[in-house]
């Protein structure tokens, strides 16, 4: 994608960093990220199952759910996207959703691969 940025907001992840750092939590962002790895994939099943049931409810929460966590950790393109696919499934308009969702499916890999990074870091 031309003008691409980078999966995670460097700026988000600093500040929960320190917000780590300042809950004398060194292991928050640690946290958080293996909670986004492991929570991330269900999220966009779900979402996937309940536009195949035509249950939009189901898939506006469950988009609700994975756009704040994205969110949370910086991933702001993907937070955008789903977003997007969080209105779309608002609307019940299951073709939008769809392509949505397979934009956040593209997405997802870059953002994952951002997150187990962190995940690995080990405090000094």
């Amino acid at each position: 994608m031309i003008g691409a940025r980078e999966p995670l907001d460097p700026e988000i992840v600093a500040a929960l960093r320190r917000a780590g750092e300042q809950l004398g939590n060194q292991e928050l962002l640690a946290q958080l990220a293996g909670l986004f790895t492991d929570n991330a994939p269900l999220r966009l099943e779900e979402i996937r199952g309940a536009i195949a049931r035509r249950d939009a409810p189901r898939a506006e929460r469950a988009a609700h759910t994975l756009r704040t966590n994205c969110a949370v950790l910086g991933a702001s393109e993907l937070a955008a996207c789903c977003g997007r696919l969080e209105e779309a499934a608002a609307c019940a308009d299951f073709d939008a959703a769809s392509a949505r969702l397979a934009e956040a499916e593209d997405r997802l890999p870059d953002v994952l691969a951002a997150v187990t990074a962190l995940a690995a870091e080990k405090s000094d």
